[in-house]
């Protein structure tokens, strides 16, 4: 029997004045250092049809959630560009399309922009989001790579796809060939990364890509737009920031979107779905909700406390991979509730640059009400709070907070099939209790983590997930392929005259379709 001790997510607060125990000190440590600099970068602009404008209708400061005073600094501004420029957007990519007819981008390392910029990018979406310096360092780097690899195995595809097989009788050369016209959109828990899993592929296999950039962890996609200015085709990639409703519904409704790339809630990716006149041929990369669930075995031990601690609250649990639950033994709760209790009231609550902090800003300013109001149901349902320095609040700082129906009661947790698949963990040893839990698992999980911590990476094992929880797989190798369709050409090898034809058509240099050449990757030099 499993009794419910904890939901993840993001971090439970409860508004906390006076000189309550570290709470005095907590609110002073609000404050920014006088040393430490916000940075400030032109907001506002767009990239459609290959030119970067302004856009200057309704615009939107940027403002961290890190208080230097009284009030939030401005670090940028936010376009909220309108359905004229979506549609504007949509047709110049029409246009591309009919001159390039899948052309891929000019292979020259666009990795190196990333790499030149690094350190810029990284200030952004920590002082946007309230990330770490080094989770926001840990982002660009990856992204990097990300995008090295892409390129890496749209090589190798294409490469691999320059010959024919004959078979009974008949020459087919196969190749993949782009889907169309793309809409991405990703989260802001990771602006960058996860945006780009959904749509560097995608534009790697040809595809023309429409992406939206939502309000929170805006600001590190502007430093971007000149890189794809620079190394791809004129409104190969389109690029502006808004409100889902007021641009992507507009896209999806005209019917001229052939594959959607979209990481966010499952209700918002079935409405604009369902806004599609042709929902039948609609291409989608779905990347959606998930429960992820910790079970410990009655052989764990404190590691397994930590490494639940840190899977709950890492990125204020703002994560896909966020610990949502934790089931435990009902014959070890008493000894690991305490274990927990410890390990999350260790975690460090500061400023995303200090190199120890663990628990940062919420970024979202209607979060911190929604999670007080949270924590108080819960506790009018007779739940407590089981950690020291849980619950307190100050501006957007939040402590991680425990709860857990724990007294003289016996917990049972009344379950129903989980429409959800994401990932799992398991933390034990015995052979045979490990077997049990991970075999069902695996049949209801996209990956199930032994004593490891709950993660997205490596970036070349498959980022997939079951039921609701997506449609589609992100490795660099698989969204390519989903992004473009298996196409044949063929001709019989009977008639020397069919046989000549194609010869010269693929001399001529004049059909895309058919290229003799080897393309080398780009250089790094």
């Amino acid at each position: 029997m499993y009794a419910i001790i904890c939901y993840g997510g993001s971090p439970g607060i409860m508004y906390t004045e006076g000189n309550a125990d570290g709470v005095k000190r907590w609110v002073d440590s609000v404050h920014v250092k006088s040393e430490v600099k916000a940075p400030s970068f032109k907001g506002c602009q767009y990239l459609v049809n290959g030119e970067i404008k302004t856009f200057t209708k309704t615009i939107e400061p940027i403002a961290t959630a890190i208080y230097p005073g009284d009030e939030r600094v401005k670090i940028s501004e936010f376009a909220r560009c309108d359905k004229d420029i979506a549609l504007a957007a949509l047709a110049a990519a029409h246009a591309a399309w009919d001159k390039s007819r899948g052309q891929v981008a000019k292979l020259d390392d666009p990795g190196a922009h990333y790499t030149a910029a690094r350190e810029e990018m990284a200030e952004l979406p920590m002082w946007d989001t309230c990330k770490s310096r080094q989770d926001a360092a840990d982002e660009i780097d990856r992204t990097t790579g990300f995008i090295e690899d892409t390129i890496n195995v749209a090589i190798k595809l294409y490469n691999s796809e320059t010959k024919f097989e004959i078979s009974s009788g008949v020459a087919t050369q196969i190749r993949h060939m782009p889907v169309g016209f793309v809409l991405a959109s990703g989260p802001f828990n990771y602006p960058m990364n996860e945006c780009y899993t959904t749509f560097i592929p995608a534009l790697m296999a040809g595809n023309t890509v429409t992406l939206r950039i939502q309000r929170n962890g805006a600001s590190p996609h502007f430093p971007t737009l000149r890189m794809f200015q620079k190394h791809f085709p004129s409104s190969a990639i389109n690029i502006f920031s808004g409100s889902g409703r007021e641009i992507m519904t507009p896209l999806m409704q005209s019917g001229g979107i052939d594959y959607l790339a979209f990481i966010g809630r499952s209700s918002s990716a079935s409405a604009l779905i369902k806004t599609h006149p042709e929902p039948h041929r609609l291409h989608s990369l779905l990347q959606m909700d998930s429960k992820y669930c910790a079970i410990l075995l009655e052989d764990s031990d404190m590691e397994a406390a930590k490494q639940c601690a840190s899977g709950a609250f890492s990125l204020n649990g703002q994560r896909c991979t966020a610990i949502k639950l934790i089931g435990v033994p009902e014959n070890c709760v008493a000894d690991f509730v305490p274990r927990f209790v410890e390990a999350v009231d260790a975690l460090k609550i500061d400023m995303p640059w200090d190199a120890d902090a663990k628990i940062t800003p919420l970024c979202e300013d209607e979060k911190p009400n929604g999670l007080e109001d949270l924590i108080e149901g819960r506790q009018k349902h007779g739940a407590h709070i089981l950690n020291k320095h849980g619950a307190r609040f100050a501006k957007p700082l939040a402590s991680p907070t425990v709860v857990g129906p724990f007294g003289p009661i016996a917990p049972i947790a009344v379950y129903q099939d989980n429409k959800y698949g994401l990932q799992s963990a398991v933390l034990g040893y015995e052979p045979t209790a490990l077997a049990r839990v991970v075999d069902a698992l695996s049949m209801a999980e996209g990956r199930v983590n032994i004593n490891s911590p709950d993660k997205r990476g490596p970036d070349v094992s498959p980022f997939t997930r079951k039921k609701n929880s997506a449609l589609g797989m992100t490795t660099a190798k698989e969204a390519l392929k989903r992004s473009a369709i298996p196409t044949v050409v063929a001709t019989t090898v009977g008639d020397q005259r069919d046989l000549a034809a194609v010869e010269g058509l693929i001399e001529s240099g004049k059909c895309n379709f058919f290229n003799k050449n080897f393309v080398f990757p780009p250089s790094s030099g």
